[in-house]
């Protein structure tokens, strides 16, 4: 009973704080207008200085502003405002008498979230407190086996992302969401919670193919070999993903971006694949692909040759992201001293990013399952036992990891 009657009085307190705060701030305004209007009744008479006693306002309420909005920029950025943000936007509104349309051009806030601290403010201060999620204490929701096996493959591949390692454990038979992989890993260990705020993918716009060598993308990038440059090519399809050439040279000509797909061309007629040559070719401007050496090639081959438009960053976007996956998760590790050592570490780059490395954009699919047409069993949600012994193979000097079954090698 006693406790009944003490919650009642401190729920009573802090509704009736909330009452007199937004009253006293309303009368407050008031007062200084009607102080304001006294003095100039009594003792000024001209226009003019009732002009200027409405700037000194206005300065006074700019000068406010540009205090919390200095504030706000020096602040670091919080997921929600604090009380004193809202009590202080509160104050500014009712001080003031500043309408909704302005309080957004002199505040950070938009003018719904101003009439949402009103209408809390109503019902008592307290209600302007944020409100904490608490943490999520459901016991072992994911076993600890795989929430290990996470942060094993999270150690073995710093760059991998939530989809990357969920995918990876996919593979495996057991069905991991991409935000399960991320709570686990935002969480210390060994607690395996977390309240974050789940991230909203970002989707890249570019060229898809329909079927495997519709759409083809050929590429340069560049390696340092004792400070000299050697250039690295690579030809990617659009529809599985697949690099079907990943090659070196120091001196990239047309003639020798020829032959290097002369021999894709050749292998691709091999039965087991759906069609010898691409449809389309896209391309930037570079020097190799501008040449009339290689126009007359594709004009030859039956290929249409396109060129991604200038300034537009999506125009040859798949191969440039198989680039950046390439560098940061591989080249960037190392120091070459020979081309004989990068072409061996490429080799094996493509049989991993190939065979082995699921991707996103595919579901989970690896590009040669997808290219060949053999798509692999996605795992159903309830498929949280590891059937078997886990291997986990590498390649690339150890930097390249991939799991599987012992009973799938």
């Amino acid at each position: 009973m006693i406790k009944q009657v003490l919650i009642s009085v401190i729920y009573l307190m802090d509704y009736w704080l909330g009452r007199i705060f937004y009253a006293g701030c309303l009368l407050l305004g008031k007062f200084s207008k009607y102080v304001a209007s006294v003095k100039q009744a009594i003792f000024f008479k001209e226009t003019n200085l009732l002009e200027i006693y409405h700037l000194r306002d206005e300065v006074r309420r700019l000068k406010f502003a540009n205090t919390v909005m200095r504030q706000e920029l020096n602040r670091v950025k919080t997921k929600r405002p604090c009380l004193c943000k809202k009590l202080r936007i509160i104050y500014f509104k009712l001080r003031f008498s500043v309408s909704l349309r302005k309080a957004r051009e002199y505040l950070p806030i938009s003018k719904a979230s101003v009439i949402n601290y009103l209408n809390q403010l109503q019902g008592g201060i307290s209600n302007l407190v944020s409100r904490r999620r608490g943490y999520y204490t459901s016991p072992h929701r994911t076993p600890v086996r795989i929430a290990s096996l996470i942060w094993e493959i999270h150690r073995d591949n710093p760059y991998w992302g939530r989809w990357k390692i969920a995918l990876a454990i996919w593979k495996i038979g057991v069905y991991v969401s991409p935000s399960t992989v991320r709570n686990i890993l935002n969480s210390p260990k060994p607690d395996y919670r977390s309240h974050h705020k789940k991230e909203k993918p970002v989707k890249a716009r570019a060229i898809n193919g329909q079927y495997p060598n519709h759409i083809w993308s050929i590429d340069l990038t560049t390696v340092y070999v004792w400070f000299k440059p050697l250039y690295i090519l690579a030809v990617l399809d659009h529809y599985s993903r697949k690099v079907t050439v990943l090659t070196t040279t120091f001196n990239p000509t047309a003639e020798w971006v020829i032959k290097k797909l002369k021999e894709t061309i050749l292998l691709c007629d091999k039965p087991r694949y759906y069609r010898g040559k691409p449809k389309h070719l896209i391309s930037d401007y570079g020097t190799q692909f501008t040449a009339g050496d290689f126009k007359e090639f594709v004009k030859e081959t039956g290929i249409h040759h396109r060129y991604a438009k200038i300034s537009k960053a999506n125009g040859n976007s798949k191969v440039e992201r198989f680039f950046l996956s390439l560098k940061y998760e591989f080249l960037n590790l190392f120091l070459f001293f020979s081309q004989a050592k990068v072409d061996r570490l490429l080799k094996e780059y493509l049989v991993y990013y190939n065979e082995h490395r699921p991707h996103e954009a595919l579901d989970g699919q690896t590009p040669e399952e997808v290219y060949l047409r053999k798509p692999r069993d996605k795992p159903t949600k309830d498929a949280k036992i590891i059937k078997g012994k886990i291997e986990k193979m590498t390649l690339g000097e150890g930097l390249l990891n991939y799991y599987r079954l012992k009973d799938a090698a």
